[in-house]
């Protein structure tokens, strides 16, 4: 950008009285969980407003190690988009993981004079942080002078501030206004998420536009939203809109979308309309419906129906995932469904028992305290899952981080078998499959799963 004013161009562009803002940034997301190639995504995305990514190859680093990194690298590479890369900080994500490599901060560190690795990647792995684990607080020291980004849901009041004081500036885990807020007293950057899972949004921005803030100090990400959901609702133009639909002056919810981010990355050529600025530009013509008319990169217009091109996948990444020792006999006493460790798996479930429980448990990502996942306090009632842990596989205080799941479900309520048919399990992530085997046996006696 040149300047703002009175000018003369080769070509000029008359907008019609029109609106024009920066370029949107999505300051989170995992591009494997578009369920897209990386090209695919990023084109996508962009003709809905989002010019640059802040991408966390957490799941394909887990899968094939440094590969999976220089993949995301390489698959970005000449994208019309501003894609920068966080080195994935947990792989394995616990000490206990089985998964495809182990990523060192020795083998993190030729990284760093990348131009587009802007810091670390979420540190999902809190316990080892709060208690001074060698090999994290290298790759925290390791980056030291780049962003380190958070995954930090739910920890006690003296964790979070140790979390904090290790520096790690950002979370995208929070689901309500008073943590979110307690992690900003903390000096950290919260990230509003808004994906296909988790869609925290609405809690977060009803509380600071009932507490009459500006915006400042929080961004919007969408972490993991498969591309259907982008194609139908938008990306994160449907975040400023729905913050603009709760009330949010809309010119605070296009900052949280773009000079909030920037500023939060160090990226002091993005996120504002001014001279020296990348000219990344979105033309919109209504500033509550945030409508997109066009998108601008780098001072060309974005072509809407062009093609996609897509890299082609190195063979030594396909192909990756091995699973042995499976017989008939060891579904019984119920089949089990085909299921492969580290990867989203969508199950659909219909329900054919009495009275059942679901609860939405994208709260409690890591399940480091059992009692408090079951307990009252945090739910009305102790569901099926809680019941699971605590009984089935024997699991309590002592066995902190014995296993990772996440399980998000569309159902919040209570329903009787006539009252529902089907229920989507949006989402699952387990790093052990007996474990996970023995939880869809468990199932398997109260749903039929197809």
């Amino acid at each position: 950008i040149v300047g703002i004013g009175n000018y003369q161009g080769e070509e000029e562009t008359d907008l019609g009285g029109r609106y024009v803002c920066p370029g949107f940034i999505d300051s989170h997301l995992h591009l494997e969980s578009t369920l897209v190639t990386p090209a695919e995504l990023v084109t996508v995305a962009s003709r809905h407003g989002t010019t640059t990514f802040i991408v966390d190859p957490h799941e394909s680093a887990n899968v094939s190690g440094l590969k999976g990194i220089d993949y995301i690298l390489n698959q970005t590479e000449d994208v019309d988009a501003n894609v920068f890369v966080m080195m994935p900080s947990c792989v394995p994500a616990t000490a206990i993981d089985d998964n495809g490599c182990t990523l060192t901060a020795q083998d993190m560190e030729p990284y760093l004079s990348k131009k587009r690795i802007l810091g670390l990647g979420e540190v999902m792995d809190y316990i080892s942080v709060v208690k001074g684990d060698e090999a994290m607080h290298r790759k925290l020291e390791l980056f030291r002078d780049k962003v380190r980004d958070g995954h930090a849901p739910f920890l006690s009041d003296m964790d979070l501030q140790a979390y904090a004081m290790a520096g790690i500036a950002t979370d995208h885990e929070c689901s309500d206004f008073a943590y979110a807020m307690k992690e900003r007293r903390n000096g950290m950057i919260v990230h509003i998420r808004e994906g296909s899972a988790a869609r925290n949004l609405k809690a977060i921005v009803n509380g600071i536009v009932e507490n009459q803030m500006n915006g400042e100090g929080f961004c919007f990400c969408t972490d993991d939203k498969h591309i259907e959901d982008i194609e139908k609702e938008g990306h994160i133009d449907h975040n400023v809109r729905k913050a603009i639909g709760l009330g949010m002056n809309p010119i605070d919810a296009i900052c949280m979308a773009t000079i909030n981010s920037a500023k939060c990355y160090g990226l002091t050529h993005l996120g504002a309309i001014a001279p020296g600025y990348q000219a990344d530009l979105l033309v919109v013509d209504n500033l509550e419906k945030m409508t997109i008319q066009d998108v601008y990169y780098k001072g060309r217009k974005i072509d809407q129906d062009g093609e996609i091109i897509v890299k082609e996948c190195p063979s030594e990444l396909k192909n990756t995932v091995h699973v042995g020792g499976f017989s008939e006999a060891d579904s019984d006493p119920a089949p089990v469904p085909f299921v492969l460790p580290f990867l989203y798996s969508l199950l659909v479930c219909s329900v054919n028992t009495e009275h059942f429980i679901f609860y939405n448990t994208s709260r409690c990502f890591y399940f480091h305290d059992f009692s408090y996942f079951c307990s009252d306090q945090c739910f009305t009632k102790r569901g099926l899952i809680g019941d699971f842990i605590l009984k089935t596989a024997g699991l309590g205080r002592a066995h902190q981080f014995v296993f990772l799941f996440f399980i998000v479900f569309n159902v919040q309520n209570t329903y009787q078998a006539s009252d529902i048919d089907f229920v989507q399990i949006d989402l699952i992530f387990i790093n052990n499959l007996c474990i996970f085997q023995n939880l869809l046996n468990l199932l398997n006696t109260r749903l039929d799963i197809s």
